[in-house]
C-alpha cells in the first residue's frame, strides 16, 4: 500500500516544481517589462536627488542594468 504512494509523489512534486519555474518566468518578465518602462522616471528621480558625481556612478549603472 505505501509503495504506490511513494511512487506518486514525485510525479506530483515535479509537476509543482514545473508550475513555479513557469510562474516565477511570467513574474521575472512583468518585472523587467515593468522596469523598463519606469526607467526613464527612476533616471530623473535619481538625477534629482543625487549630487552630481554620485549622479554619473549610479546613472551608468543602471544604463547598464536595464540596457
Amino acid at each position: 500500500m505505501n509503495a504506490p504512494r511513494f511512487g506518486h509523489l514525485p510525479k506530483q512534486s515535479g509537476q509543482q516544481m514545473h508550475d513555479f519555474r513557469h510562474l516565477s518566468a511570467q513574474s521575472g518578465q512583468v518585472i523587467l517589462y515593468i522596469g523598463h518602462f519606469l526607467t526613464i522616471r527612476t533616471r530623473t528621480a535619481i538625477y534629482r536627488t543625487f549630487t552630481q558625481s554620485i549622479q554619473t556612478d549610479v546613472l551608468l549603472f543602471i544604463n547598464e542594468w536595464f540596457d
